[in-house]
């Protein structure tokens, strides 16, 4: 599995190519700043309730080789909750949950 999540109005780079790289430090913090992604391999364990994501690759270096643990809940027919595990939330957090819905055209 691989998710992507990006700030829709993290600041657009100045530069007339949208192909070019930018080399202004800041204008390449923002993007950063503005973005998550990885990659995992899943493992389900339905009677208990939860999923580990065992990371494989990230925007984030130290994630590689992490295992995510995630509850799940399902409300309806299209939408599954995921909550965080306690663990991996960073005080002042208390919860964290993920809702994943699918939409049906």
């Amino acid at each position: 599995m691989c998710a992507v999540l990006m700030d829709p109005n993290r600041p657009k780079w100045k530069l007339s190519n949208p192909y070019a790289v930018t080399t202004d430090e800041s204008e390449a913090l923002s993007a950063v700043r503005g973005s998550d992604a990885y990659c995992s391999r899943v493992e389900v364990h339905a009677k208990e309730g939860f999923v580990l994501h065992h990371v494989e690759d990230a925007v984030r270096p130290n994630l590689v080789g992490v295992t995510r643990k995630r509850w799940f809940s399902f409300e309806g027919p299209n939408r599954v909750v995921l909550r965080i595990d306690a663990p991996e939330l960073a005080p002042p957090v208390v919860e964290g949950t993920l809702t994943w819905e699918r939409v049906v055209r």
